[in-house]
């Protein structure tokens, strides 16, 4: 017959596990624009449920997993299109070994906001004059 020993050790820790696992992190990017416009980032459109519409502004409320560098593409009908390096830099309680308590160990969600406004630019109308000299011009090159 064999003896089963339980170490009082071990059953502290497991029945405590459920406790220490608590922690949470929400991270989002928030990009503010003009009204109507779609956003693409990283070259993959994002979709429209992200949108948060406002009277004349628009918010896209993103999760991300990494920080770093992205590029967000904005296009609007009757608005110059407008191309942007966006950068989200880690916090410092996203520092290793900083990360495990905030994470998985402190018993409340923490959010990690970064917020951008990229407003676009109207379209400008161009008399046909104008444009018929610069395309004698651009022909003649």
């Amino acid at each position: 017959m064999m003896k089963i020993f339980l170490n009082p050790f071990l059953i502290l820790l497991t029945g405590s596990l459920p406790v220490f696992t608590f922690g949470c992190m929400e991270r989002f990017m928030v990009i503010k624009t003009t009204s109507g416009a779609n956003l693409w980032l990283d070259g993959e459109k994002v979709s429209e449920r992200t949108r948060i519409k406002g009277a004349d502004r628009d918010e896209f409320k993103i999760p991300f997993d990494h920080y770093g560098t992205h590029i967000a593409t904005l296009r609007a009908y009757a608005h110059n299109s407008r191309t942007e390096k966006v950068e989200l830099d880690t916090p410092w309680y996203q520092w290793f070994p900083l990360d495990f308590l905030t994470d998985l160990i402190i018993p409340a969600t923490i959010t990690n906001t970064h917020e951008f406004d990229f407003p676009l630019e109207k379209l400008t109308a161009v008399d046909e004059d104008t444009l018929l000299k610069r395309a004698e011009e651009f022909r003649n090159k």
